[in-house]
């Protein structure tokens, strides 16, 4: 792969994740903070469904996984992104960022 390539989709991933705060600040004008992260995550749920089927993949973690994907899921998910999504109710989206 030739390293324009590469340095082309790190500087696109990173626009994304830096321009993440903004979108969702501005759409915190129209949903509530839990509202607005089920929309989130239902899409993003989706979407990677939608790929994984395309590429003809199929995940399925062991039976000990589970215990471990359900705590990471949560710290992940609704801890984090909830607070996120709250906090900048209250805050620039520059300051959630740092």
């Amino acid at each position: 792969m030739p390293a324009v390539y590469l340095y082309t989709v790190i500087l696109l991933g990173q626009a994304v994740f830096a321009s993440t705060p903004l979108f969702i600040k501005i759409a915190l004008n129209d949903f509530d903070p839990f509202t607005l992260g089920l929309v989130r995550f239902g899409i993003s749920i989706i979407l990677l469904n939608l790929f994984l089927l395309i590429r003809g993949k199929r995940i399925i973690p062991d039976r000990r996984e589970w215990l471990w994907i359900l705590f990471l899921g949560f710290l992940a998910i609704p801890l984090n992104q909830g607070l996120l999504f709250y906090g900048l109710q209250f805050t620039t989206p520059g300051h959630s960022a740092l």
